[in-house]
């Protein structure tokens, strides 16, 4: 009887981590499958260096963001940060210098800024320099290539008030406070406008739509975010997004 139940338990798990044609099977839940099928895909095209050199960079992000958690670290960065606002007279001057996330990412950094310096009634002065984005015929300043930041002095004064500016990575406390989607765009129409040629862009799409009514926007992340999450296909989106209608 005890060798016929541990017949059966082996097969069990012979058939939970049965293979077919190298893809592992059976009854092992699809999200880890899934991720391990992300992981031989992403070692076929890249290569075991490119994956370790991604690995490391990854690493080396989450500890910077815990050691930023710290509340020593907190209080230094909050009195270090305090004491150089002053030195620029009001002027809160950051430079976001990344290559880590996205546009939209650092967007959103922006928006914490702008909060911080409506709260204590500062003057944001906000650069996003990226490799990823970067166009040399448009200058260094990603952000600049987009909007339009309104200011309530001249380039020239705001240049000769600035003696430090902040460069950073990774935006943490103190400027990471909790913000709802009202606050997120009443801030960012404050603060930012948009381009006239992008508005003319974003407008002539419009147009080519043909739609009347509410529309909802779909972000679909088909190739990157597929090392973090499951990748899920467009047709199952779309048959989701069909039946909430």
């Amino acid at each position: 009887m005890m060798e016929e139940r541990h017949l059966e338990a082996s097969g069990r798990a012979t058939s939970a981590a049965s293979t077919s044609k190298g893809r592992i099977t059976g009854r092992l839940p699809i999200e880890l499958v899934a991720k391990v099928e992300t992981a031989r895909r992403v070692l076929r095209t890249k290569g075991i260096w490119s994956v370790a050199v991604k690995t490391l960079r990854q690493l080396r992000l989450w500890i910077t963001r815990w050691g930023g958690q710290l509340w020593i670290t907190r209080c230094g960065r909050w009195l270090w940060w305090t004491m150089r606002m002053r030195a620029n007279k009001g002027v809160c001057s950051v430079e976001i210098v990344t290559n880590d996330v996205g546009f939209f990412a650092q967007m959103t950094w922006c928006l914490f800024i702008f909060q911080y310096c409506e709260r204590h009634r500062l003057i944001p002065d906000i650069r996003l320099i990226s490799d990823i984005y970067l166009d040399y015929g448009r200058g260094k300043n990603c952000l600049d290539y987009f909007f339009d930041l309104s200011c309530s002095m001249t380039s020239e004064e705001l240049a000769r008030r600035v003696r430090y500016t902040n460069k950073s990575g990774y935006m943490g406390p103190p400027i990471s406070p909790r913000m709802s989607l009202e606050d997120g765009s009443r801030v960012l129409h404050k603060y930012l406008s948009l381009k006239p040629h992008i508005n003319t862009l974003v407008n002539d799409f419009w147009r080519t739509l043909n739609v009347d009514g509410p529309v909802l926007g779909v972000h679909f992340r088909g190739t990157d975010k597929s090392t973090e999450a499951p990748r899920v296909s467009w047709e199952h989106c779309l048959k989701v997004l069909k039946n909430q209608q």
